[in-house]
């Protein structure tokens, strides 16, 4: 009977810290529109400049549940662009001419794509650009001469199925010379989000910007 009580308890300190961590969390709700006052669905949601997970629905609405209320919420769309506002109890982020398009979220993208793992990653020693890219991006495929593929791209390893690298702004073919410890950002971009640079971005896109 000791032993049941003991176990009892137990379970009830662990759902009373589980129901109090629960309800710690708040609620943020938001509706992402166009400039004519349209839903916006499939719009990715940003608290603070960082990427969440979470998209608006078919009726441009969006629900997130945070520990802190951010100071900024962001929605980017492949049609309508970037766009920011601060926080309220009531967000509608409206989309208008002056949003921010695909080539400027490309490089907002590099700027801030690692901002939440910002404070660890600057812990790192690295030993080459090689080596700084295998933590970074886990969806590259390295082998052992440093020729590099994205993962889910066909093709075995060689230049012709390499990705396109961009180093502040310009394409080049050579990131040997790149050093770990002078690089701010660096990110992935596939799919829709490497369209911007046409074929040449069809094997994927990593972007550097450096310090």
């Amino acid at each position: 009977m000791k032993h049941l009580t003991t176990l009892l308890l137990c379970f009830l300190m662990v759902f009373s810290i589980s129901n109090a961590q629960q309800k710690s969390k708040t609620v943020i709700k938001g509706t992402v529109t166009d400039s004519l006052g349209q839903p916006v669905k499939n719009a990715v949601i940003f608290l603070d400049d960082v990427k969440t997970n979470k998209t608006t629905n078919k009726k441009g609405e969006f629900k997130i549940k945070v520990k802190e209320l951010p100071e900024t919420v962001s929605a980017f769309s492949e049609d309508q662009g970037f766009e920011t506002v601060g926080y309220d109890e009531t967000i509608n982020i409206k989309f208008n001419v002056n949003s921010i398009k695909k080539g400027e979220y490309v490089a907002f993208m590099a700027k801030y794509a690692n901002a939440k793992n910002e404070s660890r990653k600057n812990q790192q020693v690295f030993t080459d650009i090689y080596d700084l890219l295998r933590a970074r991006i886990p969806n590259l495929l390295i082998d052992g001469n440093n020729q590099i593929r994205v993962q889910g791209q066909s093709g075995s390893f060689n230049s012709s199925n390499e990705p396109l690298f961009i180093v502040n702004g310009a394409p080049t073919n050579d990131i040997e010379q790149l050093v770990p410890d002078n690089i701010k950002s660096v990110t992935l971009l596939k799919g829709s989000t490497a369209a911007i640079y046409g074929s040449r971005g069809a094997n994927g896109v990593i972007v550097f910007e450096t310090k």
